[in-house]
């Protein structure tokens, strides 16, 4: 038997020619890209390969701009096979649950697999999507998410006492620590590629992300009013707009006279 063509099937998934950030609608497209490839030890090509495309819903249609072979691929080389699909006028879009199953085959016997079943299945309309690939047998061969493509959040924890008043105000003690905690946002059947970096700067807003210094640490605020400029950068290189937040470090005692306001506001209870 001849060695074993090496299949590899990646979804590309693209609406104007970028990853959808919401929901597809009526009129929108994607792609499914479909590269095969015959590994360079192979003695002869692979012949016949194609794919066959069918959708779960009505109204999620695929259109004849596809290409889905037959092709012979010969050893070393790929070729890229791709199913493009619609929605419909007549989808509906209530309806954000739909898979497309696409079957890949080849007519060389000698070859293995003889075939391989990729299904693909979104939860929010192609938004995001899962593919799971199995093989005669039900051999499972291989799974895909969507890649981050959302933004992480940055949020400001504080180790000791705070207190915010009507005016939104933020009051702490002098001994309460700062925490700038950065994390990646969740959406289903998308990699999640975590935080690589969250980044913070006192006072000066710094016109960019790579004006902030790396958080290593806690931070210790001295007495008195501070504006603190935060922001995080996932590993897929998704980058958080820079956010702010006023912070006033209140180390008088209760009872005595402070000076520490916000727009006029009853100074923190401490």
């Amino acid at each position: 038997m001849l060695k074993e063509a090496y299949l590899f099937i990646t979804l590309l998934l693209m609406t104007s020619g970028v990853f959808a950030s919401v929901p597809m609608s009526i009129g929108n497209r994607g792609s499914i890209i479909v590269p095969f490839y015959n590994n360079p030890k192979s003695t002869a090509p692979v012949e016949g390969v194609m794919v066959a495309a069918t959708a779960s819903v009505p109204g999620l249609n695929v259109l004849n701009t596809s290409f889905p072979g037959p092709v012979s691929i010969f050893p070393g080389c790929t070729t890229y096979l791709h199913v493009d699909f619609e929605i419909g006028d007549d989808y509906n879009l209530i309806n954000q649950v739909a898979e497309i199953t696409i079957n890949l085959t080849h007519s060389s016997p000698n070859f293995m697999p003889v075939s391989r079943q990729w299904v693909y299945k979104t939860q929010n309309l192609f938004r995001t999507m899962r593919g799971d690939c199995l093989e005669p047998d039900n051999i499972f061969c291989g799974e895909y998410l969507s890649p981050d493509t959302d933004l992480p959040s940055t949020e400001i924890v504080f180790d000791g006492p705070e207190f915010v008043n009507d005016n939104g105000a933020i009051f702490i003690a002098t001994y309460a620590l700062t925490n700038i905690i950065g994390g990646d946002t969740y959406v289903d059947d998308s990699d999640i590629s975590g935080v690589a970096i969250t980044g913070y700067k006192l006072e000066v807003q710094p016109a960019d992300f790579e004006g902030l210094t790396p958080v290593v640490d806690s931070i210790a605020l001295p007495e008195g009013p501070h504006t603190l400029y935060f922001a995080s950068r996932d590993y897929a290189g998704n980058t958080e707009a820079i956010k702010s937040s006023t912070i006033y470090v209140d180390g008088t005692a209760p009872g005595a006279s402070l000076s520490l306001k916000a727009d006029g506001a009853s100074p923190s209870p401490w």
